[in-house]
């Protein structure tokens, strides 16, 4: 007999078998950090006045990652975003596109404005490289089958919709100007508008055109518009374009209500145009005052680690690219033909405010939600 005595083997056994489970686990662990990650590239505008929209987009997108490497990542690999500034130009973006396929990334989230889509959707789809984006609402590239998919509604639906709300609010003759460069997005969400807008009785002038400039009479465009006798104004344009706008009517005495898109909808609006756009009646898919367990926890997140409240560009940046992890992890294989056949098959996907539903061309309907702006926020409109 040993000094130990009979009873304390288990004991040793036990502990050596717990040993052996944690080498086993370390060596697992050890394992999946020597597998190269999964890179997806993140192109997005990062610089510029309209730039809002893409580090919103960024930022969400990294914390979506973050949690999925928080949970073991995609097949055991880290998954590694790579952000570039695509400037907000169908050049640009092709070249970006084109260095991330080069580097090795399996997908692409990102692209913030339809005008950036042009070539990306083609280079894309020739290339068979899956590309999610959180916000190109344009129905340019509706019901096609190629690589693009998004996760938000069409822009002529926003357009019909922002349209119904002016006609109910007893709106009937409205003055109209776009920006110019984004068309693809612009136009059809002034087509959508004007159809519904009319359609219901009401009356859409000829429309402004123009391009987003530091140096552009905003003044002058304005003046143009009131000329007319509308009894509101309808400006499809970044924040700043709306913003400039609200302010030469606050110059003038003008009381009349701003009709808004989408693309104007983020914090930006405030920062360039400050009290004179409470006038504003936007539309857009997001509640941005949703207290639903998962938004609340996303928006407390991103709140701490941003110091700022998220925006629509934030929200959809993280539920691209939740839907293409989920569409990863069941893909057979993390190539582009797999992981396109993964997303069409899944189809539908949990999002931080309901479902995200793609049809079989990649597209997502919802209905969007209309807000007026009250003491420097978004509010939903009755």
């Amino acid at each position: 007999m040993t000094k130990y005595g009979s009873r304390a083997l288990p004991r040793l056994h036990r502990s050596a078998a717990r040993a052996a489970v944690s080498a086993a686990v370390l060596a697992l662990s050890l394992s999946a950090c020597a597998k190269p990650p999964v890179k997806v590239g993140l192109p997005l505008v990062l610089t510029g006045l309209t730039s809002r929209i893409g580090i919103a987009g960024r930022n969400g997108a990294l914390l979506a990652a973050e949690r999925i490497n928080a949970a073991g990542g995609i097949r055991g690999r880290r998954l590694e975003l790579l952000p570039r500034d695509d400037f907000e130009d169908p050049d640009k973006a092709l070249e970006v596109d084109q260095a991330l396929a080069g580097e090795g990334a399996v997908a692409l989230v990102g692209h913030m404005a339809s005008r950036t889509g042009l070539k990306a959707v083609e280079f894309a789809t020739r290339r068979r490289l899956p590309l999610i984006s959180p916000t190109i609402s344009s129905t340019d590239y509706s019901g096609k089958d190629d690589y693009f998919f998004r996760i938000i509604g069409s822009n002529a639906l926003m357009g019909k919709t922002l349209a119904a709300y002016a006609r109910k609010t007893g709106l009937s003759r409205a003055a109209a100007a776009y920006e110019s460069t984004n068309r693809s997005y612009t136009v059809p969400f002034f087509e959508g508008f004007k159809a519904e807008f009319e359609r219901l009785g009401g009356v859409v002038l000829e429309p402004r055109s123009f391009a987003t400039s530091a140096s552009l009479d905003y003044g002058a465009m304005v003046e143009e518009l009131l000329a007319e006798g509308p009894d509101a104004v309808f400006v499809v344009a970044s924040p700043f374009d709306t913003a400039e706008v609200c302010q030469a009517l606050q110059k003038r005495g003008s009381p009349l209500p701003v009709l808004a898109s989408m693309w104007a909808m983020t914090d930006d609006l405030f920062a360039f145009g400050g009290r004179s756009v409470e006038r504003l009646v936007g539309v857009m898919y997001l509640d941005p005052e949703d207290d639903s367990p998962a938004y609340r926890a996303f928006r407390e997140e991103y709140s701490r680690r941003y110091g700022e409240e998220p925006s629509f560009a934030s929200a959809y940046g993280y539920d691209a690219v939740m839907v293409l992890a989920k569409a990863m992890a069941a893909a057979r294989r993390l190539d582009g033909p797999s992981i396109k056949e993964a997303l069409l098959g899944i189809g539908r996907f949990d999002g931080l405010q309901g479902r995200i539903v793609l049809d079989r061309s990649g597209d997502c309907e919802k209905e969007p939600f209309v807000f007026r702006v009250r003491d420097g926020r978004f509010r939903r409109a009755p």
